[in-house]
């Protein structure tokens, strides 16, 4: 084994006093092989590129020399390419085909060498052994630490975007200037303000900008919370807004919408909205929540409490979570929203029309004064009922949820 420990340090010495020959082989072939690792980069990536191969082939002889210790510690050399990749977005699949091909070119280049030796064919094949079990140890090691050092620079770089991108986004809510440019994102175009929250807020907001055919432009919002907004068009079509309206996120996921507004004023508003939205969705649960369903929710449960207090002292006992008073809520949303109409609203609770005169005639007893005298106050209350107690209001009639002309579940409870 002497004499196979003596022929690999000839060739630990044979590669240190080739170097710059050695890595002018391995330019070539990866110019050759991976140009795109060269093309529409930074120049100083062609001159990172050479360092590292430098270091690395001076960290091979070294540990060829030195009893095959692999080393303690990444040549500062391959460490500054990684960096520099990372920076220039290149992926780790380039960077490491190109270990591969040094890999391969220096394998050659010592298999050539070790045939000039005139070996013994045991000593030639037991140094051959050595070598390559050397040099798949040390290109294992090399890439899987540097694979780490790329990963983190790519995580500090996102973190880093995201920052400065929520900043801008902050700024422009604000009512500073804001380069579309550094922003990212077409601002003089229509604009849909999202947020998002629950088990996948960035993939729901994606999912919906696919789907509509948008760009999205996204920034961390509250601790529960993405902020999105979709455009990047001049106009967002009727088409994709009735994608919203069949839209519907995995399971966990919520999404709230502002209406389509047009520019920068126009972000802002939508925005505006969304976090309007949001508000309620937040209270009901609604996997979308459009602001132009639940604009007068929104205005109201601004204040909770007091929404509440509104509620109780509109109500009264018609707010008592029992199956009877449910029927009798029903049956004064159904005569509101059409007209007050109680023949209407009979066909469609299912009942007779005297029967509904009579539901109204016990919901003044309750309340105490005439309905049509706080047509508006009812309305609105009982809208904000179903919205704070939906599960009071879950059935409407005999069993069967009530819904008017005009309703719909997006409207969380409205009319």
């Amino acid at each position: 084994m002497s004499g196979v420990d003596a022929d690999i340090r000839q060739l630990a010495a044979w590669l240190e006093s080739s170097v710059q020959e050695v890595t002018d082989a391995v330019d070539a072939r990866l110019r050759d092989e991976v140009p795109e690792y060269f093309a529409g980069i930074d120049p100083s990536m062609a001159d990172a590129e050479r360092a590292s191969v430098v270091a690395n082939l001076h960290a091979v002889a070294h540990g060829l020399r030195h009893g095959r210790s692999l080393p303690d510690r990444l040549p500062p050399g391959a460490v500054d390419e990684a960096l520099l990749a990372a920076n220039e977005g290149l992926p780790w699949a380039a960077v490491l085909r190109t270990y591969m091909i040094g890999h391969a070119s220096l394998w050659e280049q010592l298999l050539a060498q070790v045939e000039r030796l005139g070996l013994p064919d045991v000593r030639r094949v037991e140094t051959l052994r050595v070598l390559s079990r050397y040099l798949f140890a040390y290109v294992d090691l090399m890439t899987g630490q540097l694979a780490e050092v790329y990963q983190a620079e790519r995580d500090r770089l996102l973190r880093s975007q995201e920052r400065r991108r929520a900043s801008l986004t902050r700024e422009l809510l604000a009512g500073m200037p804001v380069s579309e440019e550094e922003l990212g994102y077409r601002l003089r175009a229509d604009h849909m303000g999202v947020v998002a929250w629950g088990r996948n807020p960035e993939a729901g907001a994606t999912q919906l900008a696919g789907e509509l055919g948008c760009a999205l432009l996204i920034a961390p919002g509250g601790a529960r919370s993405v902020w999105a907004w979709l455009g990047g068009r001049p106009r967002i079509e009727a088409a994709a807004m009735r994608a919203l309206g069949r839209f519907s996120p995995q399971e966990g996921t919520f999404l709230a919408c502002g209406d389509v507004a047009f520019g920068e004023e126009g972000f802002v508003q939508t925005h505006r909205q969304a976090l309007q939205a949001y508000r309620v969705a937040a209270i009901r649960g609604a996997p979308v929540t459009r602001y132009d369903d639940v604009a007068l929710e929104a205005l109201v449960v601004q204040d909770e409490r007091l929404a509440r207090e509104f509620v109780a002292r509109e109500l009264g006992a018609l707010a008592s979570p029992d199956a009877k008073t449910a029927r009798l809520r029903a049956t004064l949303r159904a005569y509101f929203s059409l007209g007050q109409n109680a023949s209407a609203a009979g066909a469609l609770l299912k009942v007779h029309e005297r029967t509904v005169g009579y539901r109204l005639a016990t919901i003044e007893e309750r309340i105490g004064r005439p309905i049509i005298g706080r047509r508006d106050e009812l309305g609105l209350a009982l809208r904000i009922h179903a919205l704070l107690e939906p599960d009071s209001d879950a059935d409407g009639v005999d069993g069967q949820a009530v819904t008017a002309p005009g309703e719909g579940v997006a409207a969380l409870g409205g009319e």
